[in-house]
């Protein structure tokens, strides 16, 4: 598919499509040497992309979120967006939560949007992968409605800021000021300009809009006391922030990734077990066997829908229904060896149905151990001792 087009209209009536036919893919966008992607995973966005400044389009998102960290040394593969990669192996790790992800990958397309709008004649052209992503993606991934409601946003920055006659000025160039030819007032901004930093940059530095400092700089630009050019993109291997307090970061963090549910000796002793079975019966049984016995239980009666949860609080042990009504055992405990996040963590299948064919299709999806249901109190807590010392 190979579309021409100079209005973005088009361009969010193409992924409104994609949408619609649950694509699995990547929309690549050009303009000259621009070259943008947009990742999708079942007609849901997963990431957005323009190759000039990437590093610092991700570094600018992760510090608005509240974030400060170095890109790991890991293995990444062609099918994802490193960025993305990275998102999975710090969710992993709990240095990261859901709601900053999801506010890193609003904000990357907000910018890339805002670009991508400023070009009369974008061309763009899908190519379909046919490799499936982790059940992460699902969980990530912005849908229709969230990326029209970016799309807008984005929109919305680029008329003003082409309204203020700044149509022509990319935020991707860095100002140069002299300061020696300001009005003092402003000596607050021009001192930060010495082309080492973008406009995207600066508005983040001085906590503004991008139009907002637009507007600031308009006067002198006029004046020609600022001049603009091109800088690099960071190093990928080292980015360094613009700039914030690691001591403040570290306590955000702490405060969004401590679970709700659990009690300040819990969150230093207990283990956390969660049980996905649409019978709250055998939830609340489980509950009164393992609470005593000094574990946490986080019950989840929806499993696709409970994900989010999973990955939040991240069990050490996950207790699993096979029959219910609108998921399937098998394929949720499929599902959740794919994501990296549970590649390792013990899935122990529950069902009343416990033959030699049940055993083996567990297995085959990646089950750790079979119990049968009801669980009998002493050979739940044999199992959990068995996966959990």
């Amino acid at each position: 598919m190979l579309i021409k087009t100079n209005t973005v209209s088009k361009l969010k009536e193409t992924i409104n499509t994609l949408a619609k036919e649950s694509k699995n893919g990547v929309l690549v966008c050009k303009y000259k040497e621009v070259i943008g992607e947009i990742h999708f995973f079942s007609g849901k966005l997963i990431y957005t992309v323009i190759y000039k400044h990437r590093v610092r389009r991700w570094k600018r998102a992760l510090l608005k979120a509240g974030i400060h960290t170095e890109i790991k040394s890991i293995t990444f593969e062609d099918e994802q967006p490193w960025e993305y990669q990275l998102f999975s192996h710090e969710l992993a790790h709990k240095k990261i939560g859901m709601t900053q992800v999801k506010d890193i990958i609003r904000t990357v397309a907000e910018e890339v949007f805002f670009e991508l709008s400023g070009y009369l004649d974008l061309e763009m052209q899908w190519q379909d992968k046919i490799k499936s992503q982790s059940g992460l993606a699902l969980v990530l991934a912005l849908s229709n409605q969230e990326v029209n409601l970016v799309i807008e946003n984005a929109c919305k920055l680029r008329e003003d800021w082409d309204a203020q006659g700044l149509k022509t000025l990319s935020p991707t160039l860095a100002p140069m000021g002299k300061t020696s030819q300001t009005n003092e007032s402003f000596s607050w901004l021009l001192d930060t300009i010495d082309g080492k930093l973008s406009l995207w940059d600066l508005a983040l530095k001085n906590k503004k809009s991008i139009n907002e400092l637009g507007s600031l700089l308009i006067p002198y630009i006029r004046k020609g006391v600022v001049k603009f050019k091109e800088i690099p993109d960071l190093n990928i291997s080292n980015p360094q922030p613009v700039s914030i307090k690691s001591e403040v970061v570290e306590e955000t963090q702490e405060k969004k990734s401590t679970p709700s549910f659990k009690s300040k000796t819990a969150q230093k002793k207990s283990l956390l077990i969660a049980c996905i079975d649409d019978s709250p019966v055998v939830a609340h049984n489980i509950k009164k066997i393992l609470i005593p016995a000094g574990y946490e239980v986080l019950a989840i009666p929806e499993p696709m829908h409970g994900f989010s949860q999973l990955i939040e609080h991240q069990p050490q042990l996950i207790l699993l229904d096979i029959n219910m009504p609108n998921a399937n055992g098998y394929s949720v405990c499929q599902f959740l060896r794919n994501s990296p996040i549970f590649e390792k963590t013990p899935i122990i299948i529950l069902t009343g149905q416990d033959t030699n064919i049940d055993r083996a299709r567990a297995k085959l999806v990646g089950a750790t151990d079979f119990m049968a249901k009801p669980p009998d109190e002493k050979v739940l807590l044999l199992i959990l001792k068995k996966y959990l010392n």
